[in-house]
């Protein structure tokens, strides 16, 4: 099947009452971005805040499009299980992942990770208050970029 054929046939199964559209992966990966690509910046940032006893550190990376094609859209991304915002950064394989791409076609991207709970109790040592005293005790804080607040 032709590019042609297979766009055609990924917008006709867009209005379909199909619940699954069936592609071959080659078929997938032959429908290119409706716009072309241009620059953008990744920006990291963590932010401290308390709540319910414990401080916790939320970690996001912006995505900004040097040219915006519009900004009153805008895509926020969570990551599920153990994963962090990375996974929308590149996939598994080393292609860029979608807030990437969202961002290259001209969205605005916000991808976060959730701070988790770790209980040191569960390691044999005490509880603390402190999220990130509780990582880095652990020993999977291994920049100690949090050390001010240890």
């Amino acid at each position: 099947m032709t590019v042609d054929g297979i766009i055609e046939t990924y917008l006709n199964g867009l209005h379909s009452r199909e619940l699954l559209l069936k592609l071959t992966w080659e078929e997938w990966l032959a429908i290119a971005p409706p716009y072309p690509n241009g620059n953008f910046t990744a920006q990291d940032d963590t932010m401290r805040y308390q709540r319910n006893g414990y401080d916790w550190d939320m970690h996001g990376t912006l995505y900004t499009p040097e040219r915006e094609l519009d900004g009153k859209r805008g895509f926020v991304f969570f990551h599920g299980g153990a994963a962090s915002e990375k996974i929308m950064d590149f996939t598994p394989d080393g292609r860029p992942g979608l807030a990437r791409v969202l961002a290259a076609q001209g969205f605005k991207v916000l991808s976060l990770t959730f701070p988790a709970i770790i209980r040191r109790a569960a390691f044999g040592k005490p509880p603390c208050r402190n999220a990130c005293r509780s990582i880095c005790s652990i020993g999977s804080c291994q920049s100690k970029k949090f050390s001010t607040a240890i």
